[in-house]
């Protein structure tokens, strides 16, 4: 007996062992995706110069990629998509490619080095976010082909800083007066970088049109945890839906367009730029503030925790409309 479960024992770790490179696989897997459409699941990359180097999964050989063919990857760990984008050449950045997560969508786009991206905290008014602060972060700003550094917590020196704000200043195409508002008499910083950002971009939108296969659903959800039992109103192209604490749901709206979405909580209203994403489902939690403003925070759907919370919504929904 003692034998046979000496002999078995080597196997059954073998199995564990398979069972749990298996389940990390699954929850690591990055594919990248092509301007014709194509996905490729790979190990790993790199670039170099105007080129992606690609390892794909089931092939010995790394593969190289012109980089204009490259929209970007999709990470199914992160719940998230990273867009390839040249740094324009200035005196903060060497003309490079990298990949970069959008923190803000409109006219002038936001985004931050995918290194060091996380769950973030925006408000579309006031421009608030709550990241890291021990960690070292860079944040990049796009209108049309324009896409330049303006700001990073690790710089200190001043004339990075002042470098930064001039690019920024030079992608408010249309005006420079919502810039002029705010850092005539405010700080450089990225509470303010993420306000003028916000009131530019609201202030120029128009919802496009849908277009036929280019709308996916995104998500926006409530806890109990701080949440007292008053709605949110949302209103987003001529619809309205409401959100009570313990409730999700889910926004039809253009994955290549703008949607504007405004919440009513109470006495609060605010409203952000969203679009929904062809890859995946987009997440944000919605935070009702004791301050005079509403959050909406990037939640990763494929998280564990998530996919539990949802679950439990949908069943007291049924129950609701039995």
């Amino acid at each position: 007996m003692l034998k046979r479960t000496s002999e078995k024992a080597p196997y059954s770790i073998a199995l564990l062992l398979f069972a749990f490179l298996c389940y990390n696989l699954s929850h690591t897997q990055t594919y990248l995706v092509k301007h014709n459409g194509e996905e490729m699941l790979y190990d790993w990359y790199s670039i170099k110069n105007d080129s992606v180097f690609l390892k794909v999964k089931g092939k010995k050989k790394k593969i190289r990629i012109n980089a204009n063919e490259v929209i970007g990857y999709y990470s199914l760990d992160k719940n998230r998509f990273y867009y390839l984008k040249k740094v324009k050449e200035d005196s903060l950045s060497k003309a490079k490619y990298g990949f970069y997560f959008r923190e803000l969508e409109g006219e002038i786009k936001i985004y931050v080095d995918h290194h060091s991206s996380s769950d973030e905290m925006l408000n579309g008014t006031t421009g608030t976010i709550t990241a890291n602060i021990s960690s070292v972060y860079t944040w990049f700003a796009e209108n049309e082909d324009n896409f330049v550094e303006i700001f990073s917590n690790g710089r200190v020196i001043r004339f990075g800083r002042r470098k930064g704000k001039e690019n920024f200043k030079s992608l408010f195409t249309k005006d420079d007066k919502v810039y002029d508002s705010i850092f005539e008499e405010e700080r450089y910083n990225l509470k303010n970088i993420f306000k003028v950002v916000s009131d530019y971009n609201l202030k120029h939108h128009i919802d496009s049109p849908f277009e036929n296969g280019k709308v996916k659903k995104l998500i926006l959800f409530r806890d109990k945890e701080n949440s007292n039992a008053s709605k949110v109103l949302i209103e987003f192209r001529n619809k309205e839906l409401q959100l009570g604490p313990n409730e999700k749901v889910e926004l039809e709206i253009p994955t290549n367009s703008d949607t504007k979405v405004c919440l009513t909580f109470e006495d609060k209203y605010e409203c952000f730029l969203l679009r929904s994403s062809p890859y995946f489902d987009k997440c944000y939690e919605v935070k009702p503030t004791k301050a005079d403003d509403i959050r909406i925070q990037n939640k990763n759907s494929n998280s564990r925790y998530l996919k539990v919370r949802f679950r439990n919504f949908d069943k007291k929904k049924s129950k609701k409309s039995e």
